[in-house]
């Protein structure tokens, strides 16, 4: 169902609270109780223009302008999609399987109600001519995939799109480029009517192709990729990890980009949080960094102790984040954290190989669950290309965990340049519970709420950059 209205129409002079959401009247005129509520119900479509600025319009509209979510609605009424990672090979054999990731954001408030297909397009940069297309979603049947529906990524959550297909091998050598194509399934060939997303500089409008401006060099024919071996140690490049007893793969838990997440093991599914880049440190040892991330493998607060948490976790060079790799038999290798000796281990020894086993740094001792295969998913010269976001996406508010379980939650301010901001922690009932004054680091700031608050539904809202931001955060 689309959801849709007129800005008067949520703002009365009643006092009462007709529907039971913990609003009533003007209320709804705030920007604090308003977007969180547009966000909640799914908004897609607003008139703007019924009644003008007469009556009851004109409060919401006032109100909207001056607290400074008037263009926040606007942006966000139906789907707003984001392109905030992908990774790409730069170099591939015709005949060789390309296999890439896309971390698509769904900003909006909502999720496109009509069928929508997605493929990618691979394109040869010197002549513009497609040199291949690759269906995901036709828009027309159930894909494959259900992650490559357009209807399924959801407001406010990231989907990563996995992709492993085999390029054709009359493919001639030279320089091409993949572009991502959101065509509307009954208008196809009318690029008026395809998905633009929201990142700058990406848009093509005589074609509606998303231009990711990224090179994909093809060499001569055959079909596999291999890394330039140096004479001793792993070439740096993105692998898979399989631990010998499972068959499973290294994953970070949840697809989370949060620091501290757990690694665990999983079923392999083509997921950007299954690929780990492998770059030398010197010394012969190793950083990780998970693809989707882009956080590195660590052993929990540098524990020199058996059974202590392999997470990712932001790089900041220890010795806790190094590893060295050594090869034990038929292809595996033992990783060994640097910090303290102790090898990357899956829980529960070599009977543990359900999905969802968490991974543990233990002493060495042989066993098979101790041993992983790295598998080359792109050379070294393999691409990440961060997304280009919009100025919009450079600052954002967010709570976790959320729903949080003790009133004591943390609340994350980004934004690309140092700033002091005010965050306010406001009750169903309009009463301010919290009031931080903060300093903002260039980046991403976390911050502890100073008292514990009861349990019930909160808005929290703040500046940054001149943009006014919201969110909501649920205490049990």
């Amino acid at each position: 169902m689309v959801q849709g209205g007129e800005p008067g129409g949520m703002d009365n002079t009643s006092t009462v609270d007709s529907d039971g959401d913990g609003f009533s009247g003007n209320q709804y005129a705030d920007c604090a109780r308003i977007v969180p509520l547009l966000n909640r119900l799914h908004w897609s479509t607003m008139n703007w223009n019924y009644g003008g600025r007469a009556g009851a319009n004109a409060l919401a509209y006032t109100t909207w302008e001056n607290q400074g979510c008037t263009e926040e609605i606007q942006k966000r009424l139906g789907y707003r999609f984001r392109l905030t990672q992908a990774v790409l090979p730069t170099t591939l054999q015709a005949g060789g399987t390309l296999q890439a990731s896309f971390d698509v954001r769904n900003d909006g408030f909502a999720t496109p109600y009509n069928p929508r297909g997605l493929e990618l397009i691979v394109r040869n940069k010197a002549t513009l001519a497609t040199a291949a297309v690759i269906p995901l979603c036709d828009g027309r049947s159930k894909p494959s995939n259900p992650a490559y529906d357009p209807r399924f990524w959801q407001s406010g959550k990231t989907t990563t799109l996995a992709v492993s297909t085999t390029l054709p091998a009359t493919l001639a050598a030279g320089d091409y480029e993949v572009l991502i194509h959101l065509f509307d399934p009954l208008l196809y060939g009318r690029p008026e009517f395809s998905i633009r997303l929201a990142n700058q500089n990406m848009w093509e409008a005589t074609t509606g192709y998303n231009k990711l401006d990224n090179t994909l060099t093809i060499t001569g024919a055959g079909t596999t990729l291999t890394p330039t071996t140096p004479t001793t140690g792993v070439a740096d490049g993105i692998y898979t990890l399989t631990a010998r007893h499972s068959g499973k793969l290294l994953d970070v838990s949840g697809i989370s980009l949060a620091d501290g997440a757990a690694v665990h093991q999983w079923d392999a599914w083509g997921g950007a949080n299954q690929q780990w880049r492998v770059t030398a440190t010197g010394s012969g040892y190793y950083k990780l960094t998970a693809q989707h991330s882009g956080k590195v493998l660590e052993v929990a607060a540098g524990s020199p102790d058996n059974g202590a948490q392999v997470q990712q976790g932001t790089d900041n060079g220890s010795s806790a984040q190094r590893w060295k790799i050594e090869p034990t038999s038929g292809g595996f290798s033992k990783l060994t954290a640097q910090s303290s000796g102790k090898a990357l281990d899956v829980e529960g020894g070599p009977d543990a190989t359900v999905n969802g086993v968490r991974v543990q740094q233990w002493a060495y001792a042989g066993s098979l669950n101790q041993q992983w295969k790295l598998t080359l998913v792109a050379n070294g010269t393999a691409t990440v290309l961060a997304a280009r976001s919009t100025a919009e996406a450079a600052v954002s508010l967010s709570v976790y965990p959320n729903p949080s379980p003790d009133g004591r939650p943390t609340l994350r301010l980004s934004a690309p340049t140092a700033q002091k901001a005010t965050v306010l922690v406001v009750d169903a009932l309009g009463r301010t519970r919290a009031r931080l004054e903060q300093s903002v680091l260039a980046g991403s700031t976390d911050v502890t709420l100073p008292a514990k608050l009861p349990a019930g539904l909160y808005f929290l809202q703040t500046t940054l950059n001149g943009r006014a931001l919201h969110t909501t955060l649920h205490v049990e």
